[in-house]
């Protein structure tokens, strides 16, 4: 009878020995792939900042063209002015 017990408290203890063993190795694999996606989440981040930046870069160049075409159709006026003053 001694010896079942003590044969069962050995299995036990190994057991838990495994279970210990595996709560462990889980864990370091669940820190892994929590430190992966905060590597994915930082780079999504740069990414949308990127993006964002470059939306501003384009509305600032379509406004300077938009200034520049402005100016530009003055200069033409200007010009044909000149021209009908010069032949007429």
């Amino acid at each position: 009878m001694q010896s079942n017990l003590q044969t069962r408290q050995a299995a036990i203890q190994a057991i838990e020995e495994k279970i210990d063993i595996h709560i462990a190795t889980n864990s370091k694999k669940f820190q892994r792939l929590e430190d992966k996606i905060n590597t994915v989440e930082a780079k999504l981040e740069q990414g949308i900042n990127s993006e964002v930046q470059l939306g501003r870069q384009i509305e600032t160049v379509e406004s300077t063209l938009q200034e520049i075409a402005k100016r530009q159709a003055g200069t033409d006026a200007r010009l044909w002015g000149f021209l009908v003053a010069t032949v007429g």
